[in-house]
């Protein structure tokens, strides 16, 4: 199965047409004569990252991935993400508000499980595993699909509980 993945475009792809546009325009009007590898490969790059950082959420074998709010990460390279390996998670949550807007998606870890990569502290209590989830283990989603993000949960990481609700976390 392929990793469920939802992806959001919005400003990045005008801001990788706006580069692309640059690059023809600054190639025509410099008289420069580039190989063509050149920009072939500076094309490549711009698309590919285009590409890479207009995920928002992800399910696959590794684990599940999403962005870490309007962080960047250190040195100003883009957006932070975490990533919680399947090995650490005890449980996935799914809450669709009632005012109809896009659903939060919350992983709650196994209890003693290290932090997922790109989250710097969470605050929990110890003596009730099953209270609230941080903030910085939930994620609005939109555009997500409950069903394949069952599917993807089910394929990937069967020993993980999967929880959807109506109302919030």
């Amino acid at each position: 199965m392929k990793p469920y993945v939802v992806r959001r475009p919005g400003w990045t792809v005008l801001a990788a047409v706006a580069w692309l546009a640059f690059l023809a325009a600054f190639i025509a009007l410099t008289d420069l004569d580039p190989p063509v590898w050149l920009v072939a490969l500076v094309v490549l790059v711009i698309l590919v990252r285009t590409w890479r950082v207009t995920e928002r959420f992800r399910a696959g074998p590794d684990g599940i991935r999403f962005p870490l709010g309007t962080r960047t990460r250190p040195g100003g390279g883009g957006v932070a993400f975490a990533d919680a390996p399947w090995s650490s998670v005890d449980e996935v949550l799914v809450a669709a508000p009632l005012s109809g807007g896009p659903p939060e998606v919350a992983v709650r870890l196994r209890p003693g499980a290290p932090l997922p990569a790109g989250v710097q502290g969470i605050v929990h209590t110890p003596g009730a595993p099953e209270g609230p989830i941080p903030d910085a283990l939930r994620h609005t989603v939109p555009g997500l699909d409950p069903v394949r993000l069952r599917e993807a949960v089910a394929a990937f990481a069967p020993h993980v509980r999967l929880t959807e609700s109506a109302g919030g976390l």
